[in-house]
């Protein structure tokens, strides 16, 4: 792209740091971390935990910035979260499913759920720390007097929202009736 500067004129400002302006002005999502079962309740070893985050924080932010005839707009998408759920992490690429208490038909599912191996009686406080960052793909255009039309600022990651979460063990004993033990 050629772009004519008249003698006495300014060049335009590169529109990668005009995007790198508009970004630092974008303040990024702090999940909300939802868990079912909800803290304070306890999750169980080998039960499917659901995770998931309002669907309003699962959304594009966009923001302008403009030096004289240039204007670049940044595009900041969500990609996917990682939770970190203590022993291990799972990565979803949206949302997640809400859990609705009593409303759920049978065989209901979830893309983002995490099943845990172990207790968390051995942890500070006896609970499995739980955090989530969305990592966001960062894009620009350029409107008016534009060295370049668009690009891209690659993907970065948001900041964490944390939780923690109680993970107990079921056990059972099968006791048999009287008339059967004499057998």
């Amino acid at each position: 792209m050629w772009i004519y500067i008249a003698n006495g004129e300014e060049a335009p400002p590169d529109p990668a740091i005009l995007a790198q302006e508009a970004l630092g002005a974008v303040q990024l999502t702090t999940p909300t971390l939802q868990l079912a079962p909800a803290p304070p309740a306890k999750s169980y070893v080998g039960l499917e935990t659901w995770m998931w985050m309002p669907q309003g924080q699962w959304a594009p932010l966009i923001n302008t910035v403009t030096a004289g005839a240039t204007s670049v707009t940044v595009t900041i998408e969500p990609r996917w979260v990682t939770w970190n759920m203590g022993p291990g992490s799972k990565v979803c690429y949206d949302a997640g499913r809400v859990w609705q208490v009593g409303q759920m038909p049978p065989g209901s599912t979830t893309s983002c759920s995490y099943t845990y191996s172990r207790v968390s009686d051995f942890q500070p406080d006896g609970v499995w720390p739980v955090s989530a960052a969305i990592t966001w793909r960062v894009s620009w255009t350029c409107a008016g007097n534009c060295l370049a039309a668009a690009g891209s600022l690659g993907e970065i990651e948001g900041p964490a929202g944390t939780a923690g979460l109680v993970v107990a063990e079921r056990q059972s004993v099968n006791v048999l009736p009287d008339e059967t033990r004499n057998r």
